[in-house]
């Protein structure tokens, strides 16, 4: 577990690593990176139903080799703490680390993906494979308008966001990524399993297109440029005219029984499983959220959903419920809390609508300062804090600080029983991971929403159907780059 291993070091960790017994259980997936003399290797722990697994991956040597362990669950060596004191870091230089990484031509695989592409037949979240050599590289810049905008809103974070943008999918919820809403389309051609999504692969596979009749396997595979969209073109139209044929088979249904309102009792198990599907989808449509808490044994999260701006500017009402609650009455010493917040916050106060849950609690601040009194970072490396508001209103009354720099979200998702892992398993969220400017930047009056800046980051598949979805609207005006 050194840098600089020599090659049969490297043969014998993988051998060691391989020899774990079956029943040992991995908290958390293990990169582990040593510099040998033609690149470096690294090596992929993941835990899948209690078996351990490993993979490997060769790095083509860059300018700056790597020389570090990166963890994403601390294993320091007891013995030897003078040694690592140097080696270890936090989850967000894994972060760094695991973007780099695909920058060099690697790329996340979803669980299960059995692609050639992989070096290895290694199921779980997560694996590491080679890219395809047609793959085109990540974009840095997606959208110049809303660059323009952040540059006025908040320098220093434009100028964090032009030095080093990226966002890219994973497998899994990470606790400071994202999740984003797909659509419904996407979460009928994802989950296979489900009764709607057997039915669209059946009529896909039926198509009496031959130019377009792809294998499940082939349009599986997420490569790039034109066959990668020609294949998303595919299944995206087909899961288009699905729903609206069994749509119009429930409106009908529901004109010529009861004078055109809809009984569950009457629907069939398809159409009921596409009409729940069809309204959640509509309450949370392109829904870009924060992950702002998530435990792994309790099986519950919370996110914030960015993309919904309540307000710009705080009036007392306004200002009372975010710093009290909606139900608290302010008393004597709580009233030049509120006057300060108001001499600070009057003018400009972004607020946004963090979910449907816990309305009546006070506004959560979400903030990029790291050394604000009373902040807490959401998760180690991540640089996205949250609380310190009496700091914060100070800061803004002194002009240390602008009130852009802030966001106060009232309420918030909250899931338990692993609603929301389940929920990304069956494509209706995808988790993405992002530089924290994309988190931290403002969402009012954006040119190219939020949504749409983030899926053409990623690239690939989730761009293409960006795309896709921009052809329903015409209240967007093009953003050429």
């Amino acid at each position: 577990h050194r840098p600089r291993q020599k090659p049969k070091d490297l043969i014998q960790m993988r051998k060691s690593a391989c020899a774990l017994p079956s029943f040992c259980s991995i908290a958390a997936i293990i990169l582990i990176c040593s510099q040998c003399n033609d690149g470096a290797v690294a090596f992929m722990l993941t835990a899948n139903d209690g078996a351990a697994r490993v993979s490997s991956v060769h790095v083509q040597r860059r300018r700056a080799p790597f020389s570090h362990l990166y963890m994403s669950a601390a294993a320091a060596d007891e013995d030897d703490d003078d040694e690592d004191e140097d080696m270890q870091v936090e989850l967000g230089d894994w972060r760094n680390f695991r973007n780099s990484l695909l920058q060099t031509g690697l790329t996340m695989t979803d669980e299960g993906d059995d692609s050639p592409s992989s070096v290895e037949d290694v199921s779980g979240a997560g694996s590491v494979t080679t890219m395809e050599k047609d793959a085109a590289p990540t974009r840095k810049s997606v959208s110049k308008k809303n660059e323009s905008l952040l540059k006025v809103q908040n320098e220093k974070l434009a100028e964090e966001y032009m030095n080093g943008v990226w966002s890219h999918r994973v497998s899994q919820v990470e606790t400071g990524g994202l999740v984003l809403r797909m659509p419904l389309e996407y979460e009928l051609w994802h989950h296979k399993t489900s009764q709607l999504g057997q039915k669209l692969t059946k009529r896909l596979s039926l198509s009496g297109d031959c130019d377009n009749n792809y294998s499940e396997e082939s349009l599986s595979t997420d490569s790039s440029g034109i066959t990668s969209m020609a294949k998303t073109v595919y299944w995206y139209k087909g899961a288009q005219e699905l729903i609206k044929t069994e749509m119009s088979e429930i409106m009908t249904n529901a004109g010529k029984d009861n004078g055109g309102r809809i009984d569950p009792a009457n629907l069939s198990n398809n159409q009921l499983e596409l009409l729940e599907q069809y309204l959640h989808c509509q309450e949370t449509w392109q829904e870009v959220c924060l992950v702002f808490d998530r435990d792994d044994e309790a099986g519950s999260a919370t996110t914030l959903v960015l993309n919904r701006p309540l307000a710009t500017k705080a009036n007392e009402d306004l200002a009372r419920m975010l710093l009290f609650g909606q139900w608290t009455e302010t008393n004597v010493s709580q009233t030049e809390k509120l006057v300060n917040f108001l001499n600070a916050f009057d003018n400009e106060c972004p607020i946004y609508i963090g979910g449907p849950d816990c309305h009546g609690e006070p506004a959560i601040l979400i903030h990029g300062i790291g050394d604000l009194e009373g902040a807490r970072e959401i998760s180690p490396g991540s640089a996205i804090y949250e609380g310190g508001l009496d700091a914060a209103i100070e800061g803004v009354m002194s002009g240390k600080y602008k009130p852009l720099e802030f966001r106060f979200f009232v309420g918030k998702h909250q899931y338990t029983e692993n609603e929301l892992d389940v929920r990304v398993d069956v494509g209706q969220y995808q988790p993405i991971a992002c530089a924290r400017p994309v988190a931290l930047k403002q969402c009012i009056a954006l040119p190219k929403p939020l949504w749409h800046e983030v899926m053409e980051l990623c690239g690939g598949e989730l761009e293409n159907v960006s795309a896709l979805e921009l052809m329903k609207r015409d209240d967007l005006t093009q953003d050429i780059d």
